[in-house]
């Protein structure tokens, strides 16, 4: 699961309460695959970058430790690099928005609309160059140079022009199968998975009123077992 499947459930919950609750005869699998391919056409369409910019504050976090932790990296030498599905016009805000306009100084290579997870695993769509305008250009490309904008691509060229391999890179993603699996079991990537939602459920399960209730929750489901097991 990640970020963007929260509002999924919580549609198909609210759909299904409804025609539940009014009666109303329905196919669940026409109800999934509606609720579908309305969550991919808010994303294909644009409409959920367009609703985010409009309100960068509301949907984005800007904190000093970002700007921080970049610092730190590049000053230590490391080689960064985002690979995102999202376009650059939507990049460029966001980023400009949480650690300045300059962000790209700190990205030795930018790939936008870089279609995960087939950018894994696809090895014939070739990369494109943006230009200051965020038109494509059509010259072949040879390497990948810090400070471009770059779009689409496959990771076989991407390890091919960057030399990057193996256990040295360490990927971030936000989607457990669409950015971290492929790369860890086929090209043996250390990744690490961005789960938000953990924070606030290693809070309840640290707590003392959850370790009384599943106690209890435990020792009566084995009153149950044993009572089916005597009748």
């Amino acid at each position: 699961m990640d970020i963007f499947s929260i509002p999924e459930m919580t549609l198909l919950a609210v759909a299904n309460d409804f025609f539940i609750t009014n009666d109303i005869e329905y196919d669940p699998v026409h109800l999934f695959k509606d609720v579908s391919e309305a969550i991919g056409m808010v994303h294909l369409k644009g409409y959920m970058y367009k609703w985010i910019m409009q309100d960068l504050d509301k949907f984005i976090l800007r904190k000093e430790e970002t700007d921080a932790v970049l610092h730190r990296l590049v000053s230590q030498g490391k080689k960064l690099f985002l690979i995102t599905n999202s376009p650059f016009s939507f990049v460029d805000k966001g980023m400009t928005h949480m650690v300045g306009k300059n962000w790209r100084d700190f990205f030795d290579v930018v790939i936008v609309q870089a279609d995960k997870p087939h950018f894994f695993t696809d090895c014939i769509k070739p990369f494109r160059r943006l230009d200051n305008n965020g038109d494509l250009r059509w010259e072949k490309i040879n390497r990948l140079d810090k400070g471009q904008i770059y779009k689409q691509g496959n990771l076989f060229d991407f390890l091919r022009l960057t030399g990057w391999r193996g256990s040295k890179v360490l990927y971030f993603g936000d989607h457990l199968y669409s950015d971290l699996a492929d790369l860890m079991l086929r090209h043996g990537w250390r990744t690490a998975a961005i789960v938000p939602e953990l924070e606030q459920e290693t809070k309840i399960v640290s707590a003392h009123r959850y370790a009384v209730t599943l106690t209890w929750l435990q020792a009566l489901t084995g009153l149950m077992e044993r009572l089916q097991v005597s009748s």
